[in-house]
């Protein structure tokens, strides 16, 4: 498989899955590092957003698909040095920079994109 169709098949994964936009605000920013602990929560940072932020749990059974499609978007992004867009429903797009080590529950996280 080639890098474009797995980009396009992550792409597709990740938009299957999401939730209509509806955000209170977005923030954005380039994906420097992605990471896991060993109770599968996902961990991420993104440029101008969150340092090493705690983003789902891979294994949760309510939101674990979305986590699934998350990660593969969060490693694509990675990879391909691209934008992504994260939607919070608390607080206001003049905190879109959240800190380190934060989880994004907190934020009211609920929506996630890929920029072209």
């Amino acid at each position: 498989m080639t890098f474009k169709k797995l980009i396009a098949s992550f792409s597709l994964i990740a938009a299957s899955v999401s939730t209509p936009v509806f955000a209170n605000y977005s923030c954005k920013g380039k994906v420097s590092s992605v990471s896991l602990r060993e109770n599968s929560r996902l961990y991420a940072s993104i440029d101008g957003v969150v340092s090493n932020g705690g983003i789902c749990f891979l294994n949760d059974s309510e939101k674990g698909k979305f986590c699934h499609a998350v990660y593969s978007s969060l490693l694509v992004a990675l990879s391909a040095q691209k934008e992504v867009v994260v939607y919070f429903s608390k607080g206001t797009s003049a905190n879109c920079n959240k800190g380190s080590w934060v989880t994004f529950e907190d934020h009211g996280f609920y929506h996630f994109s890929l920029k072209r």
